[in-house]
């Protein structure tokens, strides 16, 4: 499992579920790639921002990209940090 915290740094500074890595809102599915490497193989993982939009939107945009890297699934986790 790899928890992505798709939030601003200074969100993440202040608060994050432990072992989360933190990817920018804006990121390119190229940028996840690059960040998550071949960790995401064989992986399920779950994005994560405070309400679920951001983490929502990113999940869209790198979902193909992501499985095709042999990740097992891309979640996003429904209502976000604050649910």
């Amino acid at each position: 499992l790899i928890l992505v915290d798709v939030r601003g740094p200074e969100e993440f500074a202040v608060s994050r579920i432990e072992g989360a890595v933190r990817i920018d809102p804006g990121a390119a599915s190229a940028d996840v790639l690059a960040q998550l490497g071949d960790r995401a193989s064989g992986a399920d993982i779950v994005l994560y921002c405070s309400v679920g939009q951001r983490s929502s939107s990113l999940a869209r945009r790198a979902q193909r990209d992501l499985i095709a890297q042999g990740a097992q699934g891309v979640h996003n986790l429904r209502g976000g940090l604050f649910a």
